[in-house]
């Protein structure tokens, strides 16, 4: 199943309207952070970091929705054999 919202989080849910203006929020906020270091690390770390920054982002936003549907769907299965 995790597999599957992964899948529907890429495909659907990361190209959302609100999905974007939260990557624009990334985008303001690590550029933040790689302009404190930018001067201690060359052009290549700098990339880096940013890179692994973004994947972060994509990987925490991506978790958060599929845990969202998991806890929904155990809390719809337990309500459902409640009743």
């Amino acid at each position: 199943m995790e597999d599957l919202l992964a899948k529907i989080y890429h495909s659907v849910i990361s190209n959302e309207r609100i999905s974007n203006n939260l990557g624009e929020q990334y985008d303001e906020k690590i550029q933040k952070i790689i302009v404190q270091y930018k001067e201690n690390m060359s052009e290549d770390e700098a990339d880096e970091l940013q890179e692994i920054l973004y994947d972060m982002a994509y990987i925490i936003e991506q978790g958060g929705f599929i845990h969202t549907i998991t806890i929904c769907t155990i809390i719809a299965r337990t309500l459902r054999t409640r009743g």
